[in-house]
Formats: C-alpha cells, structure tokens, sequence
C-alpha cells in the first residue's frame, strides 16, 4: 500500500487588524464607524461654538456694549461656571455607571437647555424691545434692556454647554484607541476647521443683520445632530468605581481626594500650569479679534475671507500634524510648535497697523496657532490617568478658568482706557505662549524620565 501525498493545507485565513479601548474591541470597518460619529458630533459641537460666541459679539457692538460689558459676558461668565461645574460634573462623570455609560448622560441631558437657550439668544433683542416698553423705560434705556435680555439667555447657554465640555473630551479618552489618538485630533481640527471656514466665509458677513436666522437654525441643528451621536456612540464596560463606605460619602471627603489626586504631584501641576497658560494667551485674540478688524474699517465679508483663509491653512497642516504627533509624541511637536506661534505673534504685534497687514497675521499666526494646537490638544489624553481623566482634565480648567474669568474684564478695561489699540492682543498672546512653552519643558523632564515615548507611566495617585 502506497502512501498518499496529503492534500495542500489551505493557507491560513488573514487575521484582521483589531483596536481596543478597554472592553471594546474594533476592526478597521467599525473603527471607520466610530470615527464617523464622533466626528459628526464634533462638527456639531464646534459649529455652534464657532458661530454663537462671534454672533454675539456682533450683536453686543451693534447695541453699543462697552468692553467691560463684552469681557464680562464672553470671558468671566464662561470661565466662572467652568470654575463652579466642571469639576463636579467631571468627578461625577468618572464615578457614574450606567446603561448609557459614564458620559452620554451628561451630554445628553443638557442638549434641550443648549436649544432653548439659543432661540432666547435669537429673540433676545425683542424681549429687550418688550422689557423696555413694560417698563416705560425707568429700568434701562432700550439698549440696556436688549443686552439684560440676551445676558440672561447666554448664562442659561453657557451653563448647558459647560455641563456638555465637562465631559465630551472624555468621551474621546474612553472610546478611541491610543494607537490613532493624533490622527484622530488632527481629524477632529479638521472638522473643527471645516465649521469655522462654513462660518467665516458664509455667514458672518450677514450675522449682524441675519443674528436670528443663525442662532435659531444653529439650535436646531445641534439639538438633532449631537443628540444622534450621543445615541449611536457606545460606552465600553468600566472597572467598578472606588468602593463608597459610610465614612466616606459626604462631600467635604469628595473634595479632598479630588484635591489630593489632582494637587499633589509636581509633574500634573506643571501640566496645569501650561494648560491653562496656552488658553490666557489667546482670550484677547478671541474676544477682541473683530474689534480689532473693526477698527481698522475691515468690512467683516473680507474678515470672514481672511479667517477662511487661516483655517484653510490650518486643515491642511492638520494631518500631517497628527502624523507627526502619532510619531514624535504631542509633547516634542506642542514644543516647537508653540515656539513658532511666540516669534509669529511677537511680530505681528509690531507689524500690524492696517487692514492688509492685520489680514496677513491673521492667516499666518491662526496657522501657526492651528498646528500647535492640533499638537497641544491631545496631551491630556496621552499624560493623565485614563480612568480617572475627566476629573484631571477638570482640574487643569481651574487655574485658566481664574486667570481668565479676572483677564476677561480686565482686558475690556485695558481697551476702554488706551482706545482702540488692538494690537496689544498680538503682545498678550506672544507673551502668555512663551510662558506656557516654558511650563512645558518640565512636563517634558518628568514624562522622559518615567518611560518617555513608548514606557510612560503615570504619576502615581497618593492614597490615603
């Protein structure tokens, strides 16, 4: 009997590529999903952030706000809810577990009240009008009433949209592979780019007389589309949160182990400290930018072109940015970059004195602006404790909600009394970048000595 050759094995089915977050696990195709509605989400998010806080501004110059009122309303506010929730929201948030996850509830939840807001927003010089005329006018003059208005629906909206930021970069953190966390970033400023070139190009120049159209159609649009995400967006399964015993449950306990996780480590201080150092830098820019185009007699059709222009910029270097981050780590590429940003806007400070020249450092500082921050974005995400990450990414909100809840004012009374001299933004933005640059180059020491690119460890938590 002869023995038979065995027939040829078949070769080995190809083992797809898989992602995982925890308890999820994904192929390419579901990553591909993923990204989708995270990202939809995020151009949502980022077109009603994109066009509200501009609108406004508009609408306030139009009623003849002073800049006191204007830091008051777009800068303290803002940053004194930050300063009051997010901490709160983000400590609850790591703690919470549910059907929904750890985070959809919270986004969830406040996405009528950012709706509602923004038709008061819409309506809010009429009901000054209505205001005026019950009071006969012994309450404020017309103007007055309008701004009474519209400030009482921006607080309903800020306090919505705080309680929504508290936690949707949390979100990310839980749901999205470290593996692609830079390419996504760079993808999420892409998107975030592609809302403010939409807005820039087509909107603003008809936002001073179309304000209603824009934060109504806005509010309805967000309220649709975020709350799809948050409903085709799934949470993992998380580790059980720290064990609550009788003892510790009331909230003074609360408040000091999140003081002591957050506040007892050097290297999570220094990361602070440059948190909140890069957000000072660039509130004057935000808040003063169109009153400086302004100004200068530039018709907000062409500003609008000139922001297009910077974005288009930025979206194109965003990429290959998060490529760079993916390869080199967001802390060396954060470093050059904002080091670019420093000279960019140092220069522009004593360059500036026309509306050509203003169009030019708006594209070239907004571009070096914008791949810093594609940079800088995801550093929280690849330097503090996973599981407790919305609770330290609140924390590094504190110092730059104090430094800017006082900037904002101030800065407004800066303006009032030396007139408009705007380019003082470009100095405040050169000098607050090279301080936070500075902050960084100890979270760089401490991140190479405990593991660098491919080891880091974080700093331990102290325990009781």
């Amino acid at each position: 009997m002869r023995d038979e050759p065995l027939p040829p094995s078949a070769p080995p089915a190809p083992v797809k590529k898989q992602w995982r977050v925890g308890t999820l696990v994904y192929t390419s195709g579901g990553l591909v999903v993923l990204f989708c509605w995270l990202l939809w989400g995020d151009f949502t998010f980022y077109m009603r952030e994109r066009s509200v806080g501009p609108t406004m501004t508009l609408v306030l110059r139009q009623l003849n706000a002073s800049g006191i009122v204007v830091g008051i309303l777009m800068g303290f506010l803002p940053q004194a809810l930050s300063l009051l929730l997010v901490p709160v929201i983000s400590y609850r948030s790591d703690r919470h577990r549910g059907r929904w996850g750890r985070r959809i509830p919270f986004l969830l939840a406040p996405t009528p009240f950012v709706f509602l807001s923004m038709l008061g927003l819409a309506f809010g010089p009429v009901l000054g009008r209505w205001i005026y005329q019950l009071t006969g006018g012994q309450l404020l003059s017309e103007n007055g009433c309008a701004i009474l208005a519209l400030g009482v629906s921006w607080a309903v909206y800020e306090i919505a949209i705080t309680v929504s930021t508290a936690v949707f970069h949390g979100l990310f953190n839980d749901v999205v592979p470290r593996e692609v966390i830079g390419r996504f970033w760079a993808l999420f400023r892409v998107v975030n780019l592609i809302d403010g070139m939409i807005f820039n190009y087509f909107l603003i120049g008809h936002a001073e007389k179309h304000y209603m159209l824009i934060f109504g159609g806005v509010g309805v649009f967000y309220a649709i589309s975020f709350t799809a995400m948050c409903l085709r967006v799934k949470e993992g399964e998380y580790p059980p949160p720290p064990v609550v015993t009788q003892e510790r449950t009331g909230a003074w306990l609360a408040i000091k182990e999140y003081m002591r996780d957050c506040f007892t480590q050097p290297f999570y201080l220094w990361y602070f400290a440059f948190y909140a150092l890069v957000r000072w830098a660039v509130q004057p820019l935000s808040l003063f930018m169109i009153f400086f185009a302004k100004s200068l007699h530039m018709d907000m059709a062409l500003y609008g072109k000139y922001a297009t222009a910077q974005m288009a910029v930025s979206l194109v270097m965003a990429y290959p940015t998060g490529w760079l981050v993916d390869k080199f780590h967001a802390l060396r590429v954060s470093i050059v970059s904002l080091a670019l940003y420093v000279l960019a806007t140092l220069v522009a400070f004593f360059l500036v004195d026309d509306g050509w020249s203003l169009g030019v450092a708006i594209v070239v500082c907004g571009a070096f602006a914008g791949i810093a921050g594609t940079a800088y974005q995801p550093l929280g995400l690849v330097l503090l404790p996973k599981m407790k990450f919305a609770q330290f990414n609140s924390a590094s909100t504190i110092g730059s909600s104090l430094g800017l809840a006082a900037m904002s004012p101030l800065c407004g009374l800066f303006f009032d009394w030396i007139g408009p001299d705007y380019r003082y933004i470009y100095l405040f933005a050169s000098v607050g970048s090279l301080l936070a640059l500075l902050s960084l180059l100890p979270v760089y020491r401490t991140f190479m000595a405990r593991g660098g690119i491919k080891g880091y460890v974080p700093p331990e938590i102290k325990s009781d």
